[in-house]
C-alpha cells in the first residue's frame, strides 16, 4: 500500500490538518507608516511577508493524516503511552501559547485513537481539546452540543470525522476572521510535532525480535520516509513562526529548538544521498536516532 492510498483512508485527521493550516494563511493590519521617499508601504511590506510564509506552509507542509495509517500499516499495537494523557489538559490553560500549542497536540492525539478506535478515549480527548477551546476564546466549536453528538456517534468513525469537521470549520472561521495568526500557526505547530514524535517513536520501539531484520526494515520504510521528508516542511514552518509579530520568549524557544532539529536533517544529506542513488542508506531506523531524541525533547518541554 503507498501513501497516496494510505492519505484518502486517513480522513478524519486530514480535516484537522487542513483546517488548522487554513488558520495559518492570512495577515492583518491597517497601513500607518507609509515611505514618502519611496513610495513604498513599509507596513503592507511586513505584512505580505508574514501573509507568504504562512501560504508557504499551506502548500509544502504534508498533512500529518498519512501518519496514523502509516503506523497501523506497520501492524503495530495502540501504544497507549505515546499519546498525551487528556487529563493533563488543564495545566496547559496557564497562557496562550502554550494552550495552542498542545490542542494541536490533542488533535492528532484525538486522530491516533480514533485510528485505533480507541473511541471513547477520542471522548476523552475531545474534551480536553474543548477546555483549552475555551481558554483560547472559540469555545463555540467545542461546545456541550458538539461533545454530545460524538458521544452519540461513537460506533461510526465516518459520522466523528463530520463533527471534528465542522467544529474545526467553526474555529478556522473565528481565527482567521480575527486575525489571530500567532495562535493558529502555534495549533498546527502542535499537530506537525505530536506525528513527528509517534512516528519516531513507533520507529525507535519496534519490536527487533518479531521478524527478521530485512523483513523488519521493509515494513518501517514508509514510516522512516515519511518522517525524512519532514525536512522541508520543518523549515516552511519555522519561517511562519518567525514571521509572527510579537512573540513571546516560549515561541523563541520553541523556534531555536525546531532549528536545532532542521540541522539534523541537513547533517543527513538526503537530498545528495538521493542523487547519488544511496537513498537506501537512509531509510533505516539507526539514520533517525539524533532526530528521535531531539523531536522526544521538543515535545517533553512541551507538555510537562
Amino acid at each position: 500500500m503507498n501513501l497516496k492510498q494510505l492519505l484518502f483512508k486517513a480522513k478524519y485527521l486530514l480535516v484537522i490538518t487542513t483546517i488548522t493550516l487554513s488558520a495559518c494563511g492570512g495577515s492583518g493590519g491597517e497601513n500607518k507608516n507609509d515611505s514618502t521617499a519611496t513610495g513604498t508601504d513599509t507596513s503592507k511590506t511586513i505584512v505580505d511577508e508574514t501573509a507568504d510564509a504562512n501560504k508557504k506552509v499551506l502548500t509544502k507542509i504534508p498533512k500529518p493524516s498519512e501518519i496514523p495509517y502509516i503506523i497501523k500499516g506497520t501492524g503495530a499495537d495502540f501504544d497507549e503511552k505515546l499519546p498525551n494523557p487528556p487529563e493533563s489538559s488543564d495545566k496547559y490553560k496557564t497562557n496562550n501559547t502554550t494552550a495552542a500549542v498542545n490542542l494541536g497536540i490533542y488533535a492528532t492525539d484525538l486522530g491516533y485513537v480514533v485510528t485505533y478506535e480507541k473511541l471513547q478515549n477520542g471522548v476523552d480527548y475531545l474534551n480536553s481539546i474543548k477546555g483549552l477551546a475555551e481558554k483560547l476564546g472559540v469555545a463555540n466549536a467545542f461546545d456541550a452540543k458538539t461533545v454530545k453528538r460524538f458521544q452519540d456517534n461513537l460506533s461510526s468513525v465516518d459520522s466523528l470525522t463530520n463533527i471534528i469537521n465542522e467544529a474545526m470549520k467553526k474555529s478556522d472561521d473565528y481565527l482567521k476572521n480575527d486575525e489571530r495568526n500567532d495562535i493558529a500557526a502555534l495549533i498546527f505547530t502542535g499537530t506537525f510535532l505530536e506525528g513527528l514524535f509517534i512516528s519516531t517513536e513507533l520507529v525507535a520501539n519496534y519490536p527487533k525480535d518479531l521478524l527478521p531484520e530485512d523483513a523488519r526494515v521493509q515494513i518501517l520504510i514508509p514510516l522512516v520516509r515519511q518522517i525524512l521528508n519532514q525536512k522541508e516542511p520543518l523549515g516552511e514552518l519555522i519561517k511562519a513562526l518567525k514571521s509572527l509579530n510579537d512573540k513571546p520568549e516560549e515561541v523563541n524557544k520553541l523556534i531555536t529548538d525546531l532549528e536545532e532539529l532542521y540541522k539534523m536533517y541537513e547533517a543527513l544529506k538526503i537530498e545528495d544521498k538521493i542523487k547519488k542513488n544511496q537513498g537506501d542508506l537512509i531509510l533505516s531506523d539507526e539514520t533517525l536516532k539524533g532526530i528521535t531524541k531531539k523531536v522526544n525533547a521538543i515535545r517533553t518541554n512541551l507538555v510537562n
